[in-house]
């Protein structure tokens, strides 16, 4: 008698992943929401909220920062492919490597450097809604320390692959398109 397969676990940056797509796609309908009551009550009602037009601006931002971390970690963020094509596989895998490297070492920076501001803006609030601007900027303390988390994971295990003599599969700009068309 054999035993039932168990389904493949998921990789926690996996779950990640999925959980940032939900954030994003639940941040795309509020700002639908809150530009439609806007474009409503300006044209229908002639009395317009002050307080949709802030929101909306500041979702956007949440939704941008929140959109380039899953990207980053499906690793369809955008990218130059220009050499792509003339470089040996291996030689291509190493410079994304690096370069994914590279990305996460300059998200850390901006993070660091967003902390001190995030405390000098905390006693600022926006001007319809009274939230602290702590909480709009925020966005990019967030997302970037979530790009970097992705960019790192995804640098480490093409490194793995590399280092044990192996070419990690790498995302093509064929593939991208392809999402974006289906």
């Amino acid at each position: 008698m054999s035993s039932p397969t168990r389904p493949a676990r998921r990789r926690w940056d996996e779950r990640l992943m999925t959980v940032e797509a939900w954030v994003a796609t639940a941040f795309l309908v509020a700002l639908v929401v809150l530009v439609g009551t806007q474009v409503v009550t300006r044209y229908v009602l002639a009395r317009p909220p002050v307080w949709t037009e802030e929101t909306a601006r500041y979702t956007l931002i949440w939704l941008t920062f929140v959109g380039a971390a899953h990207l980053a970690g499906r690793r369809r963020h955008l990218t130059v492919a220009t050499f792509d094509r003339f470089l040996p596989p291996r030689v291509l895998a190493w410079t994304i490597a690096v370069a994914d490297l590279v990305i996460a070492g300059l998200a850390g920076l901006l993070v660091y450097a967003s902390i001190d501001y995030l405390e000098r803006v905390s006693r600022q609030t926006t001007a319809a809604g009274g939230l602290p601007m702590s909480w709009v900027y925020g966005a990019l303390t967030v997302g970037l320390a979530l790009v970097a988390l992705h960019c790192v994971v995804g640098a480490v295990r093409d490194l793995r692959v590399l280092l044990t003599g192996g070419i990690p599969v790498l995302p093509s700009a064929a593939e991208a398109a392809e999402e974006v068309a289906a």
